[in-house]
C-alpha cells in the first residue's frame, strides 16, 4: 500500500586496536495520502517538579520557565513526565503550560506506586479511551543484608501508566510509562535488582498488550535509569523473542547526532536513561526526521538534569517491516544515527593572538596505519586549531609522532614519554621550545605491599614566554580495564596521587609556581583519582582548579563509551591557585566536529593562556567560577535542589581519601 525510501549511511568506529564498520540504513520517511496525520508524544524527566503543597522543596521559579521553553518549542500532544509531585504539581504543571502557549491539553492525570514524593504524569491534547494505573504490582527479592534468608514482597516504585488512544481514522495506540527505580542505593535491597525485576514486570504489561492484540502499536517511554547494555534494557528489549514481540530502540539523537538524555553532573557524565522503545507493529509509522532528543543550549540545564525526547508517528497502518531490514535498522548493538555534514562553522580557530592555545588530544591508540579516514579527520580538528603547544596521549610509537609533527608547521620541539606501558605513549610537541623538559619514566607507587610503576609516565615541561613561567604536567592514568591482580581504581588513584606528589614538589621548590595538568585521566570528576588532584583540604591556594571547557552546545564531554552509550568527562586541564586567574575561561572549550567520530572515541579541547602574571583571584570570584561540586557557575542552581544524579554502588569499597 505504501513504500519506504531508506538512506544508507556508512560510518566506520574506531574502538581501541579494532576497527567496527557498520553500514546502517536509517528509516527516515514513508509516503502517506495527504489526509494521513502525525502526532507527537514526548516523554520529560522535570527533575522534582514540587510545590509547596507536596511538602518538598518546590522547583524554582527560573526553572519551570525553562522547563515550559523546552516543552512549548516541540507542543507534543502526549506528554508523559516523571519527577512530578502530586495532584498539586500536575495542576500547577498544566496552568504553566497554558500560559506558555500550550493551551490544546484537556486530559492530565498522574499516579504513583511505593514511591509517595515522586509520581508519574500523562498530559494529552486528547482523551485516552482506556486509562489503567499499575500501582499494585510488586516482585520478591531477598534483603542484601541476608543473601540466605526469605524473599519479600516489594512494590514498584512508582508503578506504570498504560493509556489507550483511538482516533477518527481507526488509528489505536499504545503508551505505556515508566520511571524505573533510580541508582541511588535503597537501604534494604540491591538496588540493580530491584531496577531488573521492575524492567521484567514492565515486559510483562507489553506481553499482556501483545497477547490481547497481536498488531498492536505500543510505544514504551520514561526514565528507566540505566543504559542500554543493561540487563534491564535487554529485557525490555527482548532481542531473544521472536521478532513480533520484540521492542525496538528509537535512539533518537538531537541536531549534532547526541543521543545523550541526562547529565549527572555530579560526575559530568552524560549518559542516555531515557528511552523511546516501539514495538514491530508500531516501527514502520515513526517519523524519523521529527523524532529527536530536543535541545536548546540556553534552556535544558537550567530546566532539568534531563533531556525530553520526541517521537512524531504517522497515524496510518504501515505494512510490517521483513526481518531483514529489521536487522539492519536495529542491530542489537548500539542503534547509531549519526549524521556527517560539512558545518564547521563550531571548529575553534584557534585563541585570541594575546594568548597561547595548548591542544590535548587523546588519540585512541593511533598508528601510522590507521585508515585516511580516521587521519583526515584527526588531522583536520588539530590543524585548524592554529595551537602552539599539542598534548597527546594513545600514539601507538614513535612514528606516530613523527607523522603528527611532519603535519604542524613551525614545529621545534618534539618528545615521546617512553614509560613500562609499551603498547600507548604520551607525546608533547610545541612550536616554542621549553627550558626544561623531563620524562618521568621511572615513578612507582606500592600497593598491596608490591611496588608498580606508572604505566605511561608524565611529562614535564617548563615554558617561559617572553618572562611569563608555567609548567605543564602531562599525564595519561591507568585505563579503567581490568587488572588481573588489583583494583584498576585503586591503581589509577595511586597514579594520580604521584602525579600529585609532582604538584607538591613543583610548588615547593617554586613557591606560587603556575602548573597546568593536562591529560586522561580515565575518570570521572567525582571519583577518588579527581579529588586526589583536586586536593581541596589542602586549602585555596594548594588547590588545582578544573577548567573544564564547554562545547557550542554547553556540554563538556571528551570520550564516548560505546558500550554504555555514555558521553563523559575523562579529559581534563587543571590550573594551579597562581595559574587560574592566567586562564583565559571563555576560550576554553572542547573542539566540536560533525565528524568527530571518525576521528576518535574522544573529542581534543583547548585552553588559552594569557601570558602575563596576574593578580591572585579573590576566593569569592573563584568560589563563584570554581565551586565545590559543580564546575559550572551557569548550573549552581541545581545545588539548591538536590545532588542531582543516580549515583551506582560500587562493587568494592571506595579507596580512603588520604
Amino acid at each position: 500500500m505504501h513504500h519506504s525510501s531508506f538512506f544508507r549511511l556508512n560510518k566506520r568506529y574506531n574502538y581501541g586496536m579494532k576497527t567496527l564498520k557498520l553500514t546502517i540504513f536509517l528509516l527516515l520517511s514513508f509516503v502517506f495520502s495527504s489526509s494521513a496525520k502525525e502526532i507527537s508524544v514526548m516523554t520529560y524527566n522535570l527533575c522534582n517538579y514540587f510545590t509547596v503543597e507536596d511538602g518538598i522543596k518546590p522547583k524554582a521559579d527560573d526553572s519551570k520557565k525553562a522547563l515550559m521553553e523546552m516543552i512549548k518549542g516541540s507542543n507534543p500532544d502526549i506528554l508523559f513526565v516523571v519527577e512530578l509531585g502530586g495532584e498539586k504539581s500536575l495542576e500547577d504543571l498544566t496552568v504553566n503550560l497554558k500560559a506558555a502557549g500550550c493551551k490544546d491539553y484537556v486530559f492530565a492525570e498522574e499516579m504513583t506506586g511505593d514511591d509517595e514524593s515522586r509520581h508519574i504524569g500523562l498530559i494529552s491534547k486528547f482523551k485516552p479511551v482506556i486509562v489503567e494505573k499499575k500501582d499494585n504490582l510488586f516482585y520478591k527479592i531477598k534483603p542484601k543484608d541476608r543473601q540466605d534468608g526469605f524473599p519479600e514482597k516489594v512494590f514498584v516504585q512508582r508503578g506504570f501508566l498504560h493509556a489507550v488512544f483511538e482516533f477518527e481514522n481507526g488509528y489505536r495506540l499504545h503508551i505505556l510509562g515508566a520511571h524505573l527505580k533510580s541508582r541511588l542505593p535503597h537501604p534494604r535491597y540491591i538496588q540493580t535488582d530491584m531496577r531488573r525485576y521492575e524492567a521484567r514486570l514492565l515486559r510483562y504489561q507489553v506481553n499482556d498488550i501483545l497477547e490481547k492484540e497481536p498488531d498492536a502499536n505500543i510505544l514504551v517511554v520514561g526514565d528507566f535509569n540505566d543504559v542500554y547494555s543493561s540487563d534491564p534494557m535487554q529485557t525490555l528489549r527482548a532481542h531473544e523473542k521472536p521478532l513480533e514481540k520484540r521492542l525496538f530502540d528509537l535512539r533518537p539523537v538531537d541536531s549534532k547526532g547526541l543521543p545523550w538524555t541526562h547529565w549527572w553532573h555530579g560526575e559530568d557524565v552524560y549518559g542516555r536513561i531515557d528511552y523511546a522503545l516501539a514495538s514491530t507493529a508500531l516501527l514502520p509509522e515513526i517519523n524519523f526526521d521529527k523524532t529527536k532528543v530536543v535541545h536548546m543550549p540556553e534552556y535544558w540545564m537550567f530546566a532539568s538534569d534531563h533531556r525530553p525526547v520526541l517521537v512524531t508517528i504517522k497515524m496510518d497502518n504501515a505494512k510490517a517491516l521483513d526481518k531483514e531490514t529489521l536487522d539492519k535498522n536495529f542491530p542489537n548493538e548500539i542503534f547509531s544515527s549519526y549524521k556527517t555534514t560539512d558545518n564547521r562553522k563550531n571548529l575553534i580557530k584557534g585563541g585570541d593572538p594575546e594568548t597561547l592555545p595548548v591542544l590535548f588530544m587523546d588519540m585512541d591508540d593511533y598508528s601510522t596505519d590507521a585508515p585516511a579516514e580516521k587521519k583526515n579527520a584527526l588531522f583536520e580538528q588539530i590543524l585548524r586549531n592554529r595551537s602552539q603547544i599539542f598534548v597527546f596521549t594513545g600514539l601507538r610509537d614513535v612514528k606516530c609522532m613523527e607523522e603528527i609533527a611532519g603535519k604542524l608547521a613551525d614545529c621545534t620541539f618534539k618528545e615521546m614519554i617512553n614509560g613500562p606501558d609499551k603498547e600507548s605513549h604520551i607525546a608533547v610537541l610545541s612550536k616554542i621550545k621549553p627550558e626544561k623538559f623531563e620524562a618521568l619514566t621511572e615513578i612507582k607507587y606500592k600497593i598491596e605491599g608490591k611496588d608498580l610503576p606508572v604505566g605511561k609516565g608524565f611529562a614535564h615541561c617548563v615554558f617561559n614566554i617572553d618572562g611569563y613561567k608555567f609548567h605543564l604536567l602531562a599525564a595519561d592514568l591507568k585505563d579503567r580495564n581490568q587488572d588481573p591482580e588489583y583494583n584498576q581504581t585503586d591503581m589509577r588513584r595511586y597514579e594520580a596521587r604521584q602525579l600529585r606528589y609532582l604538584v607538591n614538589d613543583i610548588s615547593k621548590a617554586e613557591p606560587g609556581a603556575n602548573i597546568l595538568v593536562i591529560g586522561n585521566l580515565n575518570d570521572t570528576c567525582g571519583m577518588s583519582p579527581l579529588k586526589e588532584l583536586y586536593y581541596r583540604r589542602g586549602g585555596i591556594e594548594k588547590r588545582l582548579f578544573d577548567i573544564r571547557p564547554l562545547d557550542p552546545m554547553k556540554t563538556t564531554w571528551t570520550h564516548w563509551d560505546s558500550a554504555t552509550d555514555d558521553y563523559e568527562r575523562i579529559d581534563y586541564a587543571l590550573a594551579s591557585f597562581s595559574m587560574i586567574s592566567e586562564i583565559y575561561r571563555d576560550r576554553a572549550c572542547v573542539i566540536y566536529s560533525d565528524e568527530w567520530q571518525k576521528a576518535s572515541s574522544h573529542r581534543p579541547f583547548i585552553v588559552n593562556i594569557l601570558c602575563k602574571d596576574a593578580g591572585k583571584p579573590l576566593k569569592e570570584d573563584l568560589d563563584k567560577l570554581y565551586p565545590y561540586s559543580i564546575y559550572s557557575g551557569e548550573a549552581v542552581h541545581f545545588e539548591e535542589d538536590r545532588e542531582i544524579g543516580d549515583k551506582p554502588e560500587r562493587k568494592t569499597a571506595d579507596p580512603v581519601e588520604e
